[in-house]
């Protein structure tokens, strides 16, 4: 072996955690699928998001590493990397651009009874500036709802707040749960309008931003 003048030292790494918190990004996919539940039959719709350019721009505090964990001093509190003025530092979020998130999924129910139900997925229509044609129905003035397609909003621009969800391994759940194996994937809890957001081509979308 050869001797080296180079080093590893964990708590300062390059690596930054996800961390919690309202990105700008682009819609980079969608799915959808039919559940029955018990509020009747329903339309599933997930869209995946591309964080975008912008986030570059975002600053993220330093904290101490313990491998891809987080230092924690003996009041469970996380542990600052300071700086040689005494504060604490901060790196550019160039590590979350062009990562995609799945959201929650919003669901659409046919039956006039769950109309009320739709209220999150009329909201995303909201978000992308969808125009629905309104009727009477009872004295009331109702939205008829439309399906998205891909074409409606690959590459449209919404702000997504990214939140942890815990969840038990397939292979485990039927395990004692002192011998389960939980990992944590994190999700798009929120999308809302991103006003000065430009849409993007479906092409651009799709291709891996090189950060």
């Amino acid at each position: 072996m050869r001797k080296t003048t180079a080093t590893f030292d964990g708590s300062t790494s390059g690596f930054l955690p996800i961390e919690a918190g309202t990105y700008p990004a682009h819609v980079s996919g969608i799915s959808e699928r039919e559940v029955g539940t018990k509020a009747g039959p329903a339309t599933v719709f997930n869209l995946t998001f591309k964080i975008a350019e912008e986030v570059a721009e975002y600053q993220q505090l330093v904290f101490e590493m313990d491998g891809y964990e987080y230092k924690l001093d003996d009041n469970g509190s996380k542990v600052p990397v300071m700086n040689g003025d005494g504060e604490q530092e901060s790196r550019p979020m160039t590590h979350m651009v062009g990562r995609d998130f799945r959201d929650k999924g919003h669901f659409v129910f046919s039956d006039s009874a769950s109309s009320g139900k739709n209220r999150r997925y009329f909201q995303l229509l909201q978000t992308f500036g969808v125009e629905l044609e309104e009727e009477e129905a009872d004295g009331n003035t109702i939205q008829r709802l439309v399906l998205l397609d891909e074409e409606d909003v690959v590459g449209k621009p919404a702000y997504v707040r990214l939140s942890p969800e815990k969840y038990v391994t397939r292979d485990t759940k039927h395990l004692p749960e002192s011998e389960q194996d939980w990992r944590t994937a994190w999700k798009v809890d929120r999308v809302e309008k991103w006003e000065s957001g430009k849409t993007i081509s479906p092409d651009e979308v799709k291709d891996d931003i090189p950060f």
